[in-house]
């Protein structure tokens, strides 16, 4: 059989081409795992308060480097007495941008329990949480929570990290007769 040079050419292009995408996907092969690994690797920062040791986060050793942000009976505080009043609006636009955020993601709750730590510069470092209901309401909650992380400050400024909590609870408080 003979075969035109121009023709012999093609072909030998068309083979370069397949080697090519062969070495393409070759390297995907390899490289799609290391990715995933990767991004399970990547530590979650919200995270419902009876899930904290599955996802490896120690609230004692969180404790121990996020102090008290201040409360009116604190005794190691990283606000001081003439920052509460400033250290109370932060604290309550944190909980209105989360809330507002938990009305727009449809988040229902009777009781939430919010324990936040913030860093220095006013991130929100950590978010542990007890919301209840549905894994539905609780990826809602996360949801939620990211946006406000991804854009609220805590002001006015710290010297350190610091936490802060609350619980709130929906509803007609029952009285005991």
């Amino acid at each position: 059989m003979v075969v035109a040079d121009g023709e012999f050419l093609r072909y030998l292009e068309r083979i370069e081409h397949v080697r090519t995408l062969m070495r393409i996907l070759l390297a995907l092969v390899f490289l799609l795992p290391i990715v995933a690994a990767a991004q399970t690797g990547v530590e979650q920062r919200i995270v419902p308060v009876e899930g904290t040791i599955r996802v490896g986060i120690d609230r004692d050793a969180l404790d121990s480097i996020y102090i008290d942000g201040g409360s009116r009976g604190c005794t190691t505080c990283r606000f001081d007495a003439s920052e509460l009043a400033a250290y109370d609006d932060g604290w309550n636009a944190f909980l209105n941008q989360l809330m507002s955020a938990m009305l727009e993601k449809d988040v229902s709750f009777s009781e939430l329990v919010v324990r936040a730590y913030f860093g220095a510069d006013g991130r929100i470092d950590y978010l542990l949480f007890h919301v209840g209901g549905s894994d539905d309401n609780t990826n809602r909650f996360i949801a939620a929570a990211e946006k406000v992380r991804s854009t609220f400050r805590f002001t006015p400024a710290a010297s350190g990290p610091f936490k802060q909590s609350a619980t709130i609870r929906i509803g007609a408080p029952s009285f005991a007769e």
